[in-house]
């Protein structure tokens, strides 16, 4: 919302804020994944060296 609302006081156009809002979402959901993923592919190669 932070996001949108500066978005929107600084170009004052409805269209450009969301255009603007939803690729700075994909980009954010895009780098929760890629470290989402780099957690857990860091937990299962330290899983893999531990010896049973």
């Amino acid at each position: 919302m932070a996001f949108a609302i500066s978005v929107y006081l600084l170009t004052a156009s409805l269209w450009g804020t969301f255009v603007q809002t939803l690729i700075c979402g994909i980009l954010i959901q895009i780098g929760y994944f890629v470290a989402v993923m780099l957690l857990v592919w860091r937990s299962v190669s330290k899983e893999s060296v531990t010896p049973k």
